[in-house]
């Protein structure tokens, strides 16, 4: 059967609800359809207006495909410079660490010699006569632990 004996056949049997019924699905589906996009001859302007809508859509789909590569390349970046920036600042602070550890060992080593020179030249000085206090000690372990912050 082809398509020119179809359509007789349909056209006696329009009256009937679910029959028109179908027939209009068949028809919103084809316009929608890429198959009639492919429609030449008689009904090429069906053809052109289903070619129009279907390029429609792909060119929604296009855009928002565009939209949402430029905000994954975006957000990408932001991510690069946002990696970038820690990075830099771990190897700032590893650097600052480093200095931080020099700085105490030489406080440190310091405070050692201080305290050798205390217990040796402050008993001396008490024994010669001199009103000479004992030394505060040098040492956080020797101070207390906790240290309350002053009130602004």
């Amino acid at each position: 059967m082809s398509d020119a004996d179809l359509w007789p056949l349909i056209a006696e049997r329009m009256d009937n609800p679910i029959v028109f019924g179908l027939v209009v699905a068949m028809a919103f589906y084809l316009f929608l359809s890429k198959r009639l996009a492919e429609l030449k001859g008689g009904f090429a302007w069906v053809g052109a207006l289903a070619r129009w809508w279907t390029r429609r859509q792909e060119r929604r789909i296009e855009r928002d495909q565009a939209l949402w590569r430029a905000r994954y390349g975006a957000e990408l970046e932001r991510d690069a410079a946002e990696l970038e920036q820690l990075r830099d600042d771990v190897e700032w602070l590893r650097r600052e660490l480093s200095d931080m550890r020099r700085r105490e060992q030489l406080r440190d080593n310091q405070a050692r010699k201080h305290t050798t020179w205390d217990n040796e030249w402050v008993p001396k000085a008490q024994r010669a006569g001199l009103d000479i206090p004992e030394p505060p000690p040098l040492y956080l372990d020797l101070a207390p632990l906790f240290v309350p912050e002053e009130a602004p």
